[in-house]
């Protein structure tokens, strides 16, 4: 099963009284979140190497997963058909997302991206700059 005591149980060897009480729950995720921490040896990581470690080894760049760095540092893409090409790679993707309804932190990156190279073919899309 994948629930909490199951999690529980994979990870500290036992189930956990009070479940499905607020403060039971909340105490069972912190348990089980340090447990996993100790299983795949990662207590002493950075906060950082964890999320690359939570995100199956990609460095995510915006808040909704939108976007990736790859390993040479590149601002990528994490969607649909585009999923590892970058940013500046494919200029006219990155366009119909700044059309999109993308989240604010996502656009303002692709923004920043397309701006620092001068590389737009819509200048309309940055309000007239």
């Amino acid at each position: 099963p994948r629930n909490l005591a199951a999690a529980h149980r994979h990870y500290l060897g036992d189930g956990f009284e009070g479940a499905h009480t607020a403060m039971a729950d909340a105490e069972a995720v912190m348990q089980v979140f340090f447990g996993q921490l100790d299983r795949h040896e990662l207590r002493d990581k950075t906060d950082a190497a964890l999320a690359v470690f939570s995100n199956h080894g990609r460095r995510m760049a915006d808040p909704a997963g939108k976007l990736v760095y790859d390993e040479a540092g590149h601002l990528c893409f994490n969607t649909f058909k585009n999923k590892g090409i970058p940013v500046l790679d494919d200029v006219g993707y990155a366009e119909w997302m700044l059309r999109g309804s993308f989240p604010a932190a996502t656009v303002q990156m692709i923004r920043s991206e397309l701006q620092s190279t001068k590389k737009v073919n819509s200048p309309g899309l940055f309000g007239g700059n």
